[in-house]
């Protein structure tokens, strides 16, 4: 079953990526007004609910101290706003992270890790070959694993009660 999804509204670049292990859905948004540059493709991670500052920022809205997400900047600055990486949640079962060139997930099954797959997606866009068992990929395995926990800790995921069940089986040693 493919669950990519492609949500075509436009070509503005805010991507997320929404399903972890079973390809890239990748969330678009067109944007026009008479202080936004034409013809720009900006490919800034963002989650949907930074939208929303977003707009609230170019619309010369305050922005509400309940909205949970960042704006991305005012049309004039593109290199303001975005995330460096995206974390990437999927029950209690899946972890990840993306970042502008990698996607690392890791897997929890039955209360244990499993299995951790790699991408390059700068060499491998369709994410085919698994790169997390390849010695020149192991520097990179520990800074995407950093990362993550960094992530965990800024979302505060443990607190959550499928956080909370992942990183438990995460955590524990392997058979």
């Amino acid at each position: 079953m493919a669950a990519e999804k492609r949500l075509r509204i436009g070509v503005i670049g805010c991507g997320e990526i929404a399903y972890t292990a079973t390809g890239p859905a990748i969330r678009q948004m067109l944007a026009a007004g008479p202080d936004l540059p034409r013809g720009v493709r900006d490919g800034r991670f963002c989650y949907l609910f930074d939208l929303f500052p977003t707009l609230c920022e170019w619309t010369g809205l305050a922005i509400p101290p309940t909205a949970e997400g960042r704006s991305l900047g005012v049309s004039r600055n593109t290199s303001a706003g975005g995330r460096e990486a995206l974390y990437l949640a999927y029950r209690e079962l899946q972890r990840g992270v993306r970042t502008s060139r990698y996607k690392l997930i890791e897997y929890v099954v039955g209360g244990r890790r499993t299995r951790t797959p790699l991408f390059d997606l700068q060499r491998d866009p369709h994410e085919m070959h698994d790169r997390s068992a390849d010695p020149e990929s192991q520097e990179t395995l520990v800074e995407l694993r950093q990362t993550l926990a960094g992530l965990r800790d800024e979302w505060g995921d443990r607190e959550s009660p499928w956080g909370r069940t992942f990183w438990e089986g995460y955590e524990r040693p392997a058979l």
